[in-house]
């Protein structure tokens, strides 16, 4: 309970105890409701003879695809996606045999019967209990709910239905209508932890309707659709309900909101599916103002999420097209600034900066991407929007965006031209800076903690910043290893330290709250004095933080970022003002796979095994103590990876100026 209100007004704190106070009260009813509600009761609300007639009547009009729609998808991955098609099927190899990897498991064989209960990582299973009864953080042990919520949201049912679309597998539809049944069954309606949570209830539901999308042709056994609809008809009953509402609302919030439109969409012919698609959409709406900065960023200030909004938005505005309504001219405008972010930060290898937390959450999954390649949305924004130099950087039409937006929009994309990629470019109301040169990429992190001053999915990584040269990547972000299944890692990879910035005696820049939460930090470090300048041979960015001004000698960071636009060189210069003796730590994150070597008292070099070098020197300052310390990169949930950090440390009495030259060798 401590966790969940960390950090809150005391008026929020009011109106969510009443809240929950009513829906503690109406719980038990409601679940007793719901149970009443049969496949036969709910066909007689839609005026069929049974459910079945009611889903293939949608089907008849063309729900998210059509007749020529599907014939074209199979025909491509017949004829000119064979990759993709081999790649579908190995997938599917997978799901028959009831293999899956999750959240940094490594492939792990769940048995004959799927036990849709059980963290198959930490070996802990949930009891059938009233969800609203279930702590499933549970901070005290190793165990992890994402990993069974991950499964449960359906992402491979997807996967099913595209076997099915493109090669009429019928072990495809077997094994969708065998997993649906057993989940239903061993998930009865407001029990378990898979109702504690209203974000993996909307998008489960998404993952459902979409599935059936794709075997709208198949001949589903009559019964299974009466199961299916009904409880996908319970899932909206439950958002509904259920609202995750805060007081600044988040990723979760949209994702029910996604759900409600979803469902909405599904059975919009019945007056409680038009009053869940229309609350859905004006709660996107809303949410797209309010959680997405002019300049195109998510507030919660990480790559990762930034990802997962725009994907809830997108897949949003499909269902709502699908069900016949328009977004409005705002919400595209707001989805196309969110592409141009994705555009900006895409590293020159093709993948993302795995810049605050990141949890490898997605909305639906059509191909086997590496979770840190974003270039699908590329694609898809050059056939929304028409936008030319999104193309070269996209690099291909990904099988996302030909499965989300449907085959027609593959012309579109193919009839642009692949225009010269865009420079440097700056998102002033998050404080994100992507410069670029030819040889160089850097992304500054000068703005604040995020999520509105709360932290949420942001870090300790004000000034902080990722280089990559000549195409590799030589200081990097830490990333997210994991949230509940062990507070202590959560902080480590969120704290100053595991971020390429400065630290002052020893000082986070933003506090950990006390008591301890994973999902708040104090609003300590705002930016100020932030200028950005693009001129002649150099890219120049200069901002400073009040992270330290708390402390008894109050304490004001600066850095200078100086980017050589005719070669691979990065200046650095960093200012603290302040009056008294103080430590300060300068962290320098190799990229994996480097050693480090100390090149006399003030420089030292990372080495990687190809003969790629990256050579850092102090060219100015007091004496330096150069120190290593092992570091981590996790490239994903679940996943980290061992690498050297240079640590430079300097105890002297304030002001303090220091100079910093990064230079490449080899490559």
């Amino acid at each position: 309970m401590l966790q969940r209100l960390a950090g809150k007004p005391p008026g929020y704190l009011a109106r969510r105890a009443l809240r929950e106070a009513g829906r503690f009260v109406r719980s038990g009813f409601f679940r007793r409701r719901l149970r009443r509600l049969t496949p036969e009761r709910l066909a007689r609300a839609t005026g069929c003879a049974s459910l079945a007639s009611f889903w293939r009547d949608i089907a008849s009009q063309n729900f998210l695809y059509g007749d020529s729609d599907r014939e074209l998808l199979r025909r491509l991955h017949q004829e000119s996606c064979s990759d993709a098609r081999q790649s579908l099927q190995k997938c599917l190899h997978s799901i028959l045999s009831h293999e899956f990897d999750l959240l940094g498991s490594g492939p792990t064989q769940l048995g004959a019967k799927i036990d849709w209960h059980l963290d198959f990582k930490s070996g802990r299973r949930w009891d059938l209990t009233p969800s609203h009864k279930i702590e499933y953080a549970e901070l005290d042990r190793p165990s992890d709910v994402k990993v069974a919520w991950e499964l449960s949201r359906g992402h491979h049912f997807v996967t099913l239905g595209q076997a099915w679309l493109v090669d009429r597998d019928e072990r495809a539809l077997a094994e969708f209508e065998s997993q649906i049944r057993s989940w239903i069954s061993s998930n009865p309606v407001g029990y378990g932890i898979h109702w504690t949570c209203t974000m993996e209830v909307g998008l489960r539901a998404v993952n459902w309707i979409w599935a059936l999308a794709l075997f709208a042709d198949a001949p589903c056994h009559d019964e299974f659709l009466g199961e299916v609809l009904t409880t996908l008809y319970l899932h909206g009953l439950w958002i509904h309900e259920n609202l995750e509402i805060a007081h600044i609302n988040g990723n979760h919030y949209i994702a029910d909101a996604l759900g409600l439109v979803a469902c909405g969409a599904l059975f919009q012919s019945l007056p409680e599916g038009r009053r869940w698609l229309e609350q859905g959409w004006r709660i996107l709406e809303q949410e797209i103002r309010l959680q997405v900065e002019d300049d195109g960023v998510d507030i919660e200030a990480s790559v990762p999420y930034h990802r997962l909004g725009l994907e809830i938005f997108l897949t949003g505005a499909r269902f709502l097209q699908s069900a016949g309504c328009a977004p409005s001219e705002n919400y595209w405008q707001k989805i196309e600034k969110m592409i141009e972010f994705v555009h900006a930060y895409t590293l020159p290898d093709g993948s993302s900066p795995v810049i605050g937390d990141a949890d490898d959450g997605r909305v639906l999954l059509f191909d086997e991407v590496p979770i840190r390649d974003h270039r699908y949305l590329l694609s898809t924004g050059c056939a929304l929007f028409g936008r030319a130099g999104w193309k070269r950087r996209a690099a291909k039409f990904w099988m996302d965006s030909l499965w989300i937006l449907g085959p027609s929009s593959l012309e579109k994309y193919e009839k642009l031209p692949a225009e010269t990629d865009a420079g440097s470019a700056a998102f002033r109301s998050a404080g994100f800076y992507v410069l670029r040169s030819p040889d160089q990429y850097l992304f500054v992190d000068a703005g604040p903690v995020g999520f509105k001053g709360l932290g949420g999915h942001g870090h300790n990584d004000c000034l902080s910043f990722e280089w990559h040269a000549r195409g590799r990547p030589v200081l990097t972000d830490s990333g997210l290893f994991v949230y509940t299944a062990s507070p202590e890692w959560r902080d480590r990879f969120r704290s100053t330290a595991f971020h390429n910035t400065i630290r002052v005696d020893g000082e986070e820049l933003n506090r950990f709250l006390s008591p301890p939460t994973l999902w708040f930090l104090g609003n300590d470090a705002q930016p100020i004095e932030v200028q950005y300048r693009h001129e002649e041979g150099r890219e120049f960015l200069h901002a400073g933080h009040t992270g330290y001004r708390r402390l008894s000698d109050p304490v004001t960071v600066f850095r200078t970022f100086e980017l050589d636009r005719n070669s691979p060189l990065l200046h650095l210069t960093d200012r603290l003002e302040g009056s008294f003796e103080h430590v300060v730590e300068f962290f320098f994150h190799a990229a994996p796979g480097a050693k480090l070597q100390f090149r006399g008292e003030r420089a030292f070099a990372f080495l990687w095994p190809s003969g790629f070098a990256a050579h850092i020197e102090c060219r100015s300052g007091p004496p330096v103590d150069f120190s290593e310390r092992e570091g981590w990169f996790a490239p994903s949930y679940g996943v980290r990876v061992s690498r050297p950090v240079c640590v430079a440390s300097v105890r002297t009495r304030l002001p303090l100026e220091m100079a910093w030259t990064m230079g490449i060798q080899g490559g």
